[in-house]
């Protein structure tokens, strides 16, 4: 197992201590060395970090909820 199928089960989601474990490496670093990271992966990472972060900012009606930090910046802090 090296480059391509370390990177497709990393793609997949697999946890990278049973990647280690098929793999026979005594360390993480092996990881490094095998495992790359490909443009869609990384595109899927943004997206799915920009779909959280717009789920907890909206309030159930639609309406954006402030944090604290987001009220004593704008002034409006009560």
């Amino acid at each position: 197992m090296r480059h391509t199928g370390v990177t497709l089960m990393l793609e997949h989601g697999i946890n990278p201590r049973v990647i280690q474990f098929l793999a026979g490496w005594t360390s993480m670093r092996m990881l490094d060395r095998y495992g790359h990271v490909r443009d869609p992966e990384v595109r899927r990472a943004v997206t799915a970090n920009a779909e959280h972060v717009a789920a907890i900012t909206k309030h159930p009606g639609g309406t954006n909820v402030a944090t604290a930090t987001d009220q004593s910046a704008s002034g409006s802090e009560r």
